[in-house]
């Protein structure tokens, strides 16, 4: 555990060891009894490190520091990036800035406290330019930080053999006698170079080689060519064996340069692992690979689908690869590959992907499992993308028996299904997906819920109820909530009660009036024993009820149309709500926020800065603020608004928190009580102004505009699910999704049932 003024205690020992760096003299035995009497656990790690690099040969003594030299490369990347430079010159201000940044990290890492990422950077406050904060590279905003010794025990070993080991090679062919931090970085990289020569990195063995070689390092790698070239080419092997191939070719391009042609058995490993890394289904990195090799005039990847020897095995490996991102759910990368297979000169057979039908009823297994484990419901709608995207590209595809295309025929002949089907899955949706969904989900369900025969359910005629008459009636999905009403016969009658009773009274063509609706808890176990009542206030627009009234209560019409907006005792987080008649003929209503409504026919009113202005100062004249305050105020806000900046409802407390902070200051104050103004008047004035700019529309104005709109004949009452939504997902995609699981619920009930009976 580290004290609270750590960051005082490891500044001091930063310093000690930059100091013996400098002189190449550090008390090792000194220095570990003062880290020891602050931090009592670095003791133990320091001598288990201690043992294990006395009995290790040179091999397992590099792999033993090579904490420290991943700290380097990862230095010498962001110093290379940050600086934009491609090759490093160790210079005085190099030698002076690595050392106080590798100490820095290798003494006390500052990790992101959020993501554990060393990626961070210290700055300036831009509050309080006396404040430090943290900013992370990869979270993208200040954060606090973790602190971490991991690496102060290896370092300070690593350190006392660079000081005991007299017997090095020169490696600075200027012998710095008084510089010996360069001496320390020299032997540092040579290390280093030692360590990633056979790691299979070519970007990082050529980095490192060009650094020595550029300041004259000497090291057994830089005196010889041929041993570079040897390295080269291992790690050109090694890259190709992991299929790495953005690395390779990095790796190539510098051979290339440098010695010419690369030997011919590597031609042959391109072309070995290209096929290999088929398996992967990772086609964006094998294009990359094609592409290259292609550019490169490379002869037998431009004929390797005529190649015998490779044909089968690219074919066998191609179908493995689509199967892999199936699997995955890696749909893009799928798309890809079915796209590049004439590249390959592969005709699809969707039945050669290996274990297809066992991969895509296993994803729909997870989606089931997702939503009954973890209510997960948004896992729902991740059913339906599986089977778009399955359907999209035949993958259900099967010879069919005759009892099926019996089957397949019935369903057909259910034209709300097939509306339902092509609603969802597009226009062509094949037999052998009908099939799939009529035979093979409802089994899998039935299997999961009732087949594994869990302890925990007691009655399993009421869960299969349950599942078949609850839950798409009383439930929440991607945000919003659902739940089933009442029949539309049901509802147009309460309509028509409360027409007659009230018509006379009506204002602005809209009426309002309320339904008990009566509801009983229900669980897995048992019902509540007393039902509950909900009163809910409607709003709705009685000629536009009239005028679709027949469409509302057809049986035999697949749309979803907009009845009511619920006021009062509706689902969402403002009592509010929005019904929707189904064809199935029932009343279901999804909850709506107007903080969350996102897709809103009448706009919440935006305008440019330069608009923004000038109604602002003829507001502010109607309020009679002094033409100066005016004058003050539009010019700040002209320095501080973006040029194209869209100023709506949600920017105005901003804005207004930036006129009052503005006019508060001294200065400014002083001016405004020279002019006879009381300040808070003149706060409230200007914040009335801003309000009669930027008003909040209500989502019961909103749903009115809506209705006027359909009597007007500029909208269909079937269009309004469509344009509300919440994080992408509209009432619609929610309706239309519910209708097709009642089905499925209503098949897994009939497995039941049949299942029962035997």
């Amino acid at each position: 555990m580290i004290h609270s003024d750590a960051d005082q205690f490891f500044e001091e020992i930063k310093q000690k060891i930059k100091q013996g760096i400098a002189k190449k003299d550090i008390d090792l035995e000194k220095l570990v009894k003062e880290i020891v009497s602050y931090n009592v656990n670095f003791l133990t790690e320091f001598q288990r490190l201690t043992k294990k690099i006395e009995a290790a040969n040179d091999y397992d003594l590099l792999e033993l520091y090579g904490d420290i030299f991943k700290v380097i490369l990862r230095y010498l990347n962001h110093y290379r990036e940050d600086n934009k430079v491609k090759e490093i010159a160790i210079t005085d201000i190099f030698i002076e800035k690595f050392i106080d940044d590798i100490v820095d990290v290798l003494v006390i890492e500052k990790l992101c406290f959020n993501c554990k990422s060393p990626n961070i950077y210290k700055t300036n406050s831009p509050f309080d330019e006396t404040r430090t904060v943290y900013f992370c590279r990869h979270c993208q905003r200040s954060v606090k930080v973790f602190q971490n010794i991991k690496y102060l025990p290896i370092f300070l070993i690593y350190l006392n053999k660079w000081m005991l080991d007299f017997n090095i090679r020169d490696l600075n062919k200027e012998k710095p006698k008084n510089n010996r931090d360069k001496d320390f970085i020299f032997y540092l990289f040579s290390d280093c170079l030692d360590f990633f020569k056979d790691k299979g990195s070519l970007d990082t063995l050529v980095m490192l080689y060009e650094i020595l070689m550029k300041n004259d390092i000497d090291h057994a790698i830089t005196n010889d060519p041929r041993n570079f070239q040897t390295a080269l080419l291992e790690n050109l092997q090694e890259s190709l064996n992991r299929q790495d191939f953005y690395d390779f070719f990095i790796g190539k391009k510098y051979y290339n340069l440098k010695y010419g042609e690369i030997p011919k058995d590597i031609d042959l490993m391109i072309v070995e692992s290209i096929v290999k890394s088929l398996k992967s289904g990772e086609i964006s990195k094998i294009k990359y690979a094609i592409d290259n090799l292609i550019d490169d005039e490379f002869f037998e990847i431009t004929n390797l689908s005529s190649n015998n020897k490779f044909k089968k095995k690219i074919e066998k490996n191609f179908y493995t690869g689509l199967g892999h991102n199936l699997r995955a759910q890696k749909f893009e990368n799928f798309r890809l590959m079915l796209d590049s297979s004439i590249d390959f000169d592969i005709f699809i057979d969707v039945k050669k992907i290996p274990n297809r039908f066992e991969i895509i009823s296993t994803l729909i297994l997870d989606c089931i499992r997702e939503v009954s484990e973890g209510y997960q419901t948004s896992s729902l709608g991740k059913q339906i993308e599986i089977l778009r995207f399955c359907n999209d590209y035949n993958l259900f595809e099967r010879n069919l028996k005759e009892d099926d295309i019996k089957l397949i025929e019935n369903l057909k002949k259910d034209t709300l299904l097939m509306s339902n089907f092509h609603d969802l899955f597009g226009e062509v949706v094949s037999d052998s997906f009908i099939l799939f969904i009529r035979k093979i989900i409802p089994q899998q369900i039935y299997q999961f819920f009732i087949g594994a025969q869990s302890s925990y359910i007691q009655d399993w005629d009421q869960l299969a109820f349950y599942i078949k008459n609850i839950f798409f009636n009383q439930y929440s999905i991607y945000g919003l909530s659902v739940r089933y009403l009442s029949s539309v016969k049901s509802f147009i009658n309460e309509f028509r009660k409360q027409y007659l009773k009230n018509k006379d009274k009506l204002m602005d063509d809209f009426m309002e009036f309320p339904i008990s609706y009566n509801y009983q808890a229900y669980f897995y176990i048992e019902y509540e024993r007393d039902p509950y009542t909900i009163v809910k206030k409607h709003l709705v627009a009685p000629d536009v009820i009239f005028k679709n009234i027949e469409k509302f209560l057809s049986k035999n019409n697949y749309k979803f149309y907009s009845l009511s907006m619920v006021l009062l005792g509706g689902l969402g987080p403002q009592g509010h709500g929005f019904t929707y008649s189904t064809p199935k003929g029932e009343v279901i209503e999804i909850c709506s926020d107007a903080k969350e409504n996102e897709a809103i026919i009448v706009k919440y009113k935006q305008f440019l800065k330069q608009q923004f202005l000038v109604r602002l100062e003829k507001e502010l004249k109607e309020f009679k603020v002094h033409i100066d305050v005016i004058h003050k105020i539009t010019k700040y806000l002209l320095e501080i608004l973006d040029q194209n900046e869209l100023i709506n409802y949600y920017k105005k407390n901003r804005i207004l928190r930036k006129i009052k902070e503005f006019l508060s200051k001294d200065t400014q104050r002083d001016e405004i009580l020279k002019i006879n103004i009381e300040f808070e008047t003149l706060i409230d004035d200007i914040t009335n102004a801003m309000n009669n700019i930027l008003r909040e529309i209500k989502m019961e104005d909103q749903f009115k505009t809506r209705m006027d709109l359909i009597s007007k004949n500029e909208m269909k009452s079937e269009d309004i699910a469509k344009m509300t939504s919440l994080r992408q997902k509209s009432h619609y995609d929610v309706l239309r999704e519910r209708f097709f699981f009642q089905y499925i619920v209503d098949w897994f009930y009939d497995v039941y049932l049949a299942e029962k009976s035997r």
